[in-house]
């Protein structure tokens, strides 16, 4: 006789506090994922004048190709260690790792340094999954999980939705304030689990705990055998390496060598003797063993769902930026801002119509000649110190050498008429430069001086 059914507020009420702190926490580690994976792309494409790291397309690509392969292949492996030395402490070192890697994402530039401060992410990230997941499921039935699990990925959709809409709101600050977010919503876990969080039941408190040999047995077993898994570990390991496209290893080269590695392997098969499980041998030395091959063909499957799925991310960004004309939307924002008298707020949007390129250099031409701007969409153009002084520590001193800052003053010197009352800057100059970068023209700052003194 199968149990009885509760009702909906039945269910809500059955819950334990373990349950909605893992809820919780979810909401959050999801508004941190998805406040940076939805503007990655873009942060990565875009020029360094723009606060972006000027990665290409290529490179772009072969980091997210990267990253959340690991992602996802850890969790088999730190499933299993939460199983073996406790959820809280698990969640501790996630949200850790969380705090310091999304910080140090903003902080890095070059390639690599981005490419390992990611895979600290997606490290921090993997040991979270099973965690939470796990949570969800030893504290919930056969009556109510169902339920839990339903209100477990609504939290998920939570935190994916407004975790990029703050990140768009304060990626037009600065994108620094992106990963102090992000880092923010880690430390708000990492709060939440030290203070609230009661361990559920796990082989860290019982006596018989497996060691961690045979965790990482068990990990590897979840397709297969250990040779299994080297084989199917190169052949995917080869294909990220091409991915580099350097001279020494193509596509063509990756086809060759993977197809060599299968056939080394599938000949070493044929030498070994039969699996047996009586008998136990080195790893090593047993033929490949795929364990479920429905799964493993599900898994595949799957992975090209995600791979579909996952260009929402990291290729329509960039196309919707590069190729797509947002005209309409603009015109759209722009007489909504102006009915609420906050038209000065279309500067905000990433995409302006050509007739805005034209006003800021028309403003910086008047500005050299000490003439009144004519009307503008930005009657509050003018700069405060503090407004100069952000612009020579965020964009001049990081970008632009010594020789070449005294080359733009004294284009300045040569533009500004004696006695102006409203005198040209550098850095109106070097923040011009860089908004009509954003209008996809690229000009250097001391170009646009002598375009206008030519002018």
């Amino acid at each position: 006789m199968s149990e009885p059914k509760f009702g909906f507020r039945a269910q809500m009420k059955s819950f334990p506090a373990a349950f909605w702190v893992a809820n919780t926490m979810e909401i959050f580690e999801r508004m941190a994922w998805y406040g940076f994976y939805t503007v990655a792309a873009l942060y990565m494409t875009a020029p360094k004048e723009t606060g972006g790291l000027g990665f290409t397309t290529e490179e772009k690509g072969l980091i997210v190709a990267i990253v959340p392969f690991f992602l996802y292949l850890f969790p088999v492996l730190t499933g299993a260690l939460a199983d073996r030395y406790g959820y809280k402490r698990m969640f501790t070192i996630s949200y850790v790792m969380m705090v310091v890697s999304y910080y140090a994402l903003g902080q890095f530039e070059s390639f690599w340094a981005f490419l390992g401060a990611f895979m600290f992410v997606a490290v921090a990230a993997a040991i979270f999954k099973p965690v939470v997941v796990g949570t969800v499921a030893r504290v919930t039935d056969a009556r109510n999980s169902s339920m839990g699990f339903g209100v477990f990925y609504m939290m998920v959709n939570v935190g994916g939705f407004v975790g990029p809409i703050i990140a768009g709101v304060v990626r037009g600050m600065s994108w620094d304030y992106v990963f102090i977010a992000c880092s923010c919503w880690a430390a708000l876990n990492l709060i939440i689990v030290l203070l609230f969080f009661k361990e559920p039941t796990t082989e860290a408190g019982s006596t018989g705990a497996r060691t961690f040999r045979k965790v990482l047995d068990n990990a590897v077993e979840v397709l297969g055998n250990l040779r299994f898994f080297v084989t199917v570990l190169f052949i995917l390991l080869a294909m990220m390496l091409a991915g580099f496209n350097k001279p020494w290893f193509s596509w063509a080269d990756c086809v060759l060598v993977c197809a060599g590695w299968l056939a080394i392997n599938l000949v070493y098969d044929l030498v070994l003797p039969p699996v047996s499980k009586a008998k136990k041998r080195n790893p090593l030395l047993t033929r490949m063993v795929c364990s479920n091959w429905r799964f493993a063909l599900f898994l595949l499957i799957m992975s090209g769902f995600w791979t579909s799925f996952n260009q929402i991310f990291i290729t329509m960004p960039e196309y919707i930026r590069d190729f797509v004309d947002t005209k309409p939307m603009v015109e759209i924002a722009r007489k909504s801002f102006r009915a609420v008298g906050k038209e000065a707020w279309l500067g905000g949007l990433a995409a302006i119509e050509d007739t805005e390129l034209l006003v800021e250099f028309d403003l910086l031409v008047r500005r050299s000649r000490d003439v009144a701007p004519m009307a503008t969409t930005r009657p509050n153009k003018e700069a405060s110190d503090a407004r100069e002084d952000e612009l020579r520590r965020t964009f001049v001193e990081r970008n632009l050498t010594a020789a070449e800052i005294a080359r733009l003053d004294e284009l300045v010197r040569q533009l500004n008429p004696s006695g102006a009352a409203n005198r040209l800057t550098s850095n109106d100059l070097v923040d011009g430069a860089r908004k009509i970068l954003q209008y996809k023209v690229r000009v250097q700052a001391h170009e646009l001086a002598e375009l206008i003194a030519r002018i």
